[in-house]
């Protein structure tokens, strides 16, 4: 019924070997896009940014994504692995739409590798995707729909996460340009315990604060400003932004 308005998710939903298993993404896709118009404006998000990967990259990304179609604890983080595959679409997106040509997913080899490789006015561009998912607290509160207070700062370990995943990504991408000839990315999709987003511009400003502070050298850092409920537009001074809106 709706394999036309959503192609590119419904090549994912195919590959999926037992589409009826408790653990198959896509599991009773139709019934979910017949049931909510909002269910619908989700997924044609997502499926828009699919489409903006040309047919070679969607290929890379298909067979990057493959092996997350299953989940073994769906009812635990559902299928986070696959969405952290998926959001390096968002990054492949943000390269096409600041100037970038010839981007690619590099293939994945024994050596440490970036996710991706673009050019711009000449110089080589180098990204790799990083996303930060909602605590273990959040994860048991929705589990077991438990009422909780909205936070007005991030957690600790949300900023111990992100600079652990800037440092690892740093030096990935050291090691891969090790003479360093190329412009070094780190593209950042940070998923709040505010599912609402009702605190998403004070939580931007504490991580704006945070990078400033740390004056990470060698990488510039963007950070996608994923489409929520509450959607605003967000800038950041010591980090670019990429809007889902």
């Amino acid at each position: 019924m709706f394999r036309d308005q959503f192609p590119r998710l419904y090549e994912l939903k195919d590959l999926v070997d037992d589409p009826t298993s408790p653990g198959a993404s896509f599991r009773d896709f139709d019934q979910q896009l017949a049931s909510s118009e909002h269910v619908r404006d989700v997924w044609a998000r997502w499926e828009r940014v699919l489409q903006a990967l040309d047919a070679e990259a969607w290929e890379a990304l298909k067979i990057e994504a493959a092996p997350h179609l299953m989940s073994s604890r769906p009812e635990y983080r559902g299928w986070q692995a696959l969405f952290d595959r998926l959001n390096e679409a968002k990054a492949y997106r943000y390269l096409t739409k600041i100037g970038c040509s010839s981007v690619v997913f590099i293939p994945r080899t024994t050596k440490q590798t970036p996710d991706l490789e673009g050019w711009l006015e000449g110089q080589q561009i180098l990204c790799e995707v990083k996303t930060i998912n909602i605590s273990d607290e959040e994860v048991n509160a929705r589990r077991s729909f438990a009422v909780r207070s909205v936070a007005g700062r991030l957690e600790q370990g949300f900023f111990n996460k992100l600079l652990s995943d800037v440092r690892k990504a740093s030096l990935q991408l050291a090691e891969y340009d090790s003479q360093n000839r190329a412009r070094h990315l780190i593209y950042i999709s940070p998923i709040f315990d505010d599912f609402v987003a009702y605190c998403k511009k004070t939580y931007f400003e504490q991580i704006d604060a945070f990078v400033a502070e740390q004056q990470f050298k060698d990488v510039e850092l963007v950070f996608n400003n994923s489409y929520t409920p509450v959607h605003m537009p967000i800038s950041m001074k010591a980090a670019e932004v990429d809007d889902d809106s």
